[in-house]
């Protein structure tokens, strides 16, 4: 009788042990995603979040990860504000000693980093691994690729709808004020098909320096108005105010714009069908449709003698024309 309630006892024991949460978490499918910014500022440091997903249907816990760099990114000391993490080979940060992510939730981690990017082509993360173990020493998760997102705009300056406006005045100028910079980003793209889902954008303003604005955004179909303001610039040798604004949207070979004198726009939409052709025989340009004209422009004499100020509302069409009253 004790021998049978010994092997009774046995089978309940070895039942129940098979059907434990250890035993259960070891044969379920462990999976995750992650999400990493859409845009991301140049700069050297810089930080930005990075959110795992632990995506498993049943019992697993992430313990501890492993993050590749992006062409255009490098990890740099102290690489995170929040936990332990070591720089090994590729460039790659493995992060370690953080509380487990449990099943169907998520954490973000911050790092640090030297970014290099203009924001005009995205730069995809290789995929990212997620690990059981406390320093990657157990199951590998699998990637979940729903709802993640493994491409960022590096070197932009945040994101803007269609239809939304970047204010991007220096010294909190007004709209009366030299430096002054206003870009609003049509509801229509360049062809006037429907604009749909933010974009990033990174804006350059050198109005009070170099005399000029570089507008980037990352839809090269957007279209969008800009209305700037110049500094205070010496009026000609009889007195009268004659700069004219220019926009330029290629490069020479040594990095410089090839400006040129901007075209009164066809209409005052931002649409391609109001950019009129280059007729000036000497532009880069000549005999094709521009991609920036003038809707707009305007001058008034500065308070300082011998100077005025001007004032343009240019379109623009494209992800990065230039304009102003620089070289």
């Amino acid at each position: 009788m004790k021998r049978l309630c010994g092997l009774v006892f046995t089978f309940v024991f070895s039942a129940l042990a098979a059907f434990s949460p250890a035993s259960h978490a070891d044969s379920v499918t462990k999976t995750f995603n992650a999400t990493f910014p859409v845009t991301i500022k140049a700069g050297n440091p810089v930080t930005f979040s990075v959110t795992f997903y632990n995506t498993t249907p049943g019992v697993a816990t992430i313990n501890s990860i492993k993050v590749y760099p992006a062409p255009g990114v490098t990890f740099v000391s102290p690489y995170t504000t929040q936990y332990s993490a070591t720089l090994v080979g590729g460039g790659a940060l493995v992060i370690t000693n953080f509380p487990g992510i449990k099943s169907q939730k998520n954490a973000a981690f911050t790092f640090y980093a030297s970014v290099a990017g203009d924001c005009s082509t995205p730069s995809t993360w290789p995929q990212p691994l997620a690990n059981a173990g406390n320093s990657l020493q157990g199951d590998n998760f699998n990637w979940n690729g729903n709802n993640s997102q493994l491409t960022s705009n590096l070197g932009c300056d945040g994101l803007v709808s269609c239809g939304g406006s970047i204010n991007a005045s220096v010294n909190g100028a007004t709209s009366n004020d030299p430096g002054y910079a206003l870009i609003t980003v049509g509801t229509t793209l360049k062809n006037g098909d429907a604009c749909t889902g933010p974009m990033g954008y990174a804006i350059q303003n050198l109005l009070l320096g170099q005399n000029k604005l570089v507008v980037t955004l990352t839809n090269s179909n957007a279209a969008y108005t800009t209305q700037i303001n110049s500094g205070d610039l010496p009026v000609d040798a009889s007195g009268y105010a004659s700069e004219r604004v220019k926009v330029a949207w290629d490069k020479n070979t040594d990095g410089s714009w090839k400006y040129i004198q901007a075209p009164t726009c066809l209409c005052t939409s931002a649409l391609s069908s109001c950019m009129p052709i280059d007729t000036v025989s000497t532009d880069p340009y000549f005999n094709t449709q521009v991609k920036a004209c003038a809707v707009d422009y305007t001058w008034v004499t500065s308070p300082t003698p011998g100077f005025a100020r001007y004032f343009a509302t240019i379109i623009g069409v494209g992800n990065d024309p230039a304009m102003g009253w620089g070289d």
